[in-house]
């Protein structure tokens, strides 16, 4: 028999765990362990290493390895930029403000400058502060397997009509609002001057529908308490955050 391996198998190693083929512990699961016998089962294997779609293009190619490989420098970073937005005819600045406009980067540095740029050109921004119960609740980085769920929750956030944000929970995995689900803000209700709920337009919602007059991708999300690990300290906010740039790394799942 002949097994196909198809996409870019140099990926990032899990986040949470070692790849099954990596395995050599006797006492692991057993499904680590099948998977480990079944690449030791491979005999033989070709690698397809030549580009063929961008083979007239080498500065290119150097820029897709560097990509690949995580050392992409701030002038190719730059310079890919430029490429693309040649050709779709966009500006940065045109697609900042696009709903459906997400930008990918390659490192965090470069995801925290857009979205500094993004929350800085918009209008009536509403700054949102979570409660927290203690000091270590407090903490901007908390260490994270202390503070567990409870770290999902921003200290700080930042909403504005229009504005393009992601799911940090689980919500309702059923409903379609999991962790990492992107949609756009409708709109803000206060009570007084708090921010009791924001009205969201998910494409991914699957749940009840709020108004037979509004769109069925619209849902209101309100704030929760998510607790650290231990359950003695928590925080209670928006579990959401800005959506509009992200890492190609915690992008792999979209």
């Amino acid at each position: 028999p002949m097994t196909i391996f198809t996409g870019d198998l140099k990926q990032l190693q899990p986040v949470l765990d070692t790849a099954p083929y990596t395995c050599a512990d006797n006492n692991a699961s057993p499904l680590k362990l099948m998977g480990k016998l079944a690449y030791d089962s491979i005999r033989h294997h070709f690698i397809l290493d030549e580009s063929v779609r961008q083979v007239q293009d080498k500065p290119f190619i150097e820029m897709l390895q560097q990509a690949r490989d995580g050392n992409i420098s701030e002038d190719k970073f730059t310079e890919w930029n430029n490429r693309t937005l040649l050709q779709t005819g966009k500006t940065f600045e045109s697609m900042l403000h696009t709903d459906k406009a997400l930008f990918l980067t390659p490192t965090n540095a470069r995801k925290d400058k857009i979205l500094a740029k993004y929350i800085q050109s918009a209008t009536n921004v509403v700054h949102c502060q979570s409660e927290a119960n203690s000091r270590f609740a407090k903490s901007e980085n908390p260490n994270k397997q202390k503070a567990g769920l409870m770290a999902r929750v921003p200290l700080m956030n930042y909403f504005f009509v229009g504005m393009m944000v992601k799911m940090t929970v689980n919500v309702d995995v059923k409903a379609g609002l999991s962790n990492g689900a992107r949609g756009i803000v409708k709109d803000l209700y206060f009570h007084g001057n708090e921010l009791q709920f924001i009205l969201l337009d998910m494409p991914t919602y699957k749940g009840k529908r709020l108004h037979k007059d509004l769109p069925r991708t619209y849902c209101l999300i309100g704030k929760f308490n998510m607790f650290s690990s231990d359950f003695k300290h928590w925080r209670n906010g928006f579990p959401l955050q800005v959506g509009k740039a992200d890492t190609i790394h915690s992008s792999q799942g979209i």
